[in-house]
């Protein structure tokens, strides 16, 4: 026993770890930047709100990675899942119904690149059909 522990004791390793980390200034800023190519679709139907939301494959060299929706606050959000996408004409589409008894305020958050670049952005909350959330 006591040549097993030493041996494990000599024994070499290694661990590689990579992080990165966003601030909330460079958060904001992408999601400006690129909120113009992230489309949100809303219809009513009887008493659900139907939302569809377009994601391109990627924004410059940053692979789409997927796509959230986070109720209430970004902070501390009261209700958070992750949308299952399937691709149609060549982006990324996720859908989710509602019904307008349980409106809330919405955001979809869209995630790019290993490093997680997000573009958050309201669901609108004014135009056609859209409810105020």
């Amino acid at each position: 026993m006591r040549i097993y522990c030493l041996a494990l004791y000599f024994f070499c390793s290694a661990v590689f770890a990579t992080s990165c980390y966003i601030t909330e200034e460079q958060r904001t800023e992408n999601s400006i930047k690129y909120q113009d190519q992230v489309e949100i679709e809303i219809t009513l139907s009887d008493s659900d709100y139907s939302v569809m939301i377009s994601i391109p494959s990627q924004i410059g060299e940053l692979p789409f990675q997927g796509v959230f929706l986070v109720t209430d606050s970004l902070e501390d959000p009261t209700f958070f899942t992750q949308l299952q996408p399937f691709e149609e004409n060549g982006k990324n589409v996720a859908w989710y119904t509602i019904n307008t008894g349980l409106i809330r305020r919405h955001f979809i958050v869209a995630s790019f690149g290993e490093c997680s670049m997000d573009d958050e952005m309201d669901a609108p909350q004014n135009g056609v059909n859209a409810p105020n959330w």
